[in-house]
């Protein structure tokens, strides 16, 4: 009885994420941003990932760290506009899907996600910055696709 109560007063699962773009647009709203939502779908088994764009131009590509979801990047976005900004929440942050982990080396995934992840947005060459956990994503897309990864940056977080 105590479970279907619980269940019964926990929202779906589709008002939590309304909820959270909410307070997420409030937070992009601040810095002035506006991000468009895409989701794509990669790896093996598939994994439906959720990447926001602002402004046009060269690529460049944002990774999360645990710090938060991709949103944290927000502050730094407002001056990039002449760059198509890509910002990914990685596996089980924001509002993409969690993945299994132990399906392949973590070097291997990490980096196929990446790398299939820009191919469905079509983007063939990147520039990509990596913020904490974020940063070894960076470095396992240049590690394995040095052709397709142009300058990166790596930012790994102080107290």
């Amino acid at each position: 009885m105590v479970a279907s109560n619980e269940a019964q007063l926990r929202p779906s699962t589709d008002a939590r994420a309304e909820r959270y773009r909410h307070a997420e647009r409030r937070f992009w709203g601040h810095y002035g941003l506006a991000p468009v939502e895409r989701f794509v779908e990669v790896g093996s088994p598939p994994v439906r990932l959720r990447v926001q764009e602002l402004g046009s131009g060269e690529p460049v590509l944002f990774v999360n760290g645990t710090g938060g979801p991709g949103a944290y990047f927000a502050p730094l976005l407002r001056g990039l506009h002449r760059f198509r900004c890509l910002v990914l929440d990685r596996p089980g942050w924001g509002l993409s899907a969690p993945v299994d982990y132990s399906a392949a080396s973590y070097r291997t995934l990490t980096a196929e996600l990446l790398r299939q992840s820009l191919d469905a947005l079509g983007v063939n060459r990147v520039d990509a910055v990596g913020g904490s956990i974020g940063s070894l994503w960076v470095l396992r897309l240049a590690q394995a696709h040095p052709s397709e990864c142009g300058a990166w940056s790596c930012w790994e977080p102080r107290p």
